[in-house]
């Protein structure tokens, strides 16, 4: 096992690799949901069970948990582009322009949102 892999996400030291079900009422699922504040069920539950602080990575406030998504789906998308460039790939124009304007497009809109507007403006 080397330190550089091909790519994507770095490494795990502590991989969570044991998984637990449990079964819940409707009412029950709901009370979770509403006491993650942004997180995962999962990590919610794992910390109180463990006594792990509940600040245990960046929180995300509800309210802006969808422009966080939306947010990551862009740079994602932006990542890929600058890896293919980065490694040697051709720039298709063609292609990348009109993503641009998408990302352009998606960024503005996730600003708009975040500051309760509609469409960005310039």
């Amino acid at each position: 096992m080397g330190t550089k892999g091909k790519g994507g996400r770095p490494r795990v030291k502590n991989k969570r690799d044991h998984q637990i079900t449990v079964r819940l009422t409707g009412s029950e699922h709901r009370k979770l949901q509403q006491a993650t504040s942004g997180r995962s069920i999962a990590a919610l539950v794992r910390d109180r069970l463990l006594g792990l602080s509940k600040e245990t990575g960046p929180q995300v406030p509800l309210v802006n948990r969808q422009a966080w998504i939306d947010l990551s789906r862009t740079a994602s998308n932006l990542n890929q582009m600058c890896y293919r460039l980065n490694t040697g790939g051709r720039p298709e124009v063609d292609r990348i322009l009109p993503l641009l304007s998408l990302l352009q497009r998606n960024l503005e809109q996730v600003r708009a949102g975040l500051i309760g507007g509609g469409h960005g403006h310039r």
